[in-house]
């Protein structure tokens, strides 16, 4: 479930962050600030392929870069991963 952290105040540019370990993924949504707008997460170790849980990051992703006015919005994203 996507957490509301900060509320976006105007159309300013967003970044989306992802963090993927190895028992669990987080990300978010900052603005040009460092405010966490939006946050989600969701278990690494059920999946069993990457590509199962590339889809569930997508679709968790998305719901949230909707909350703050759709893909147009996001300028950039940054990430890390555990070995996969």
């Amino acid at each position: 479930m996507a957490k509301a952290t900060s509320t976006p105040t105007s159309l300013e540019a967003l970044a989306v962050g992802i963090d993927i370990g190895g028992t669990g993924t987080k990300f978010g949504i900052v603005d040009r600030s460092g405010n966490v707008l939006f946050t989600g997460d969701l278990s690494t170790k059920k999946h069993k392929k990457i590509e199962t849980f590339i889809d569930e990051l997508h679709d968790k992703l998305s719901a949230l870069i909707q909350n703050v006015g759709g893909t147009g919005r996001i300028r950039g994203i940054g990430g890390r991963r555990a070995k996969w």
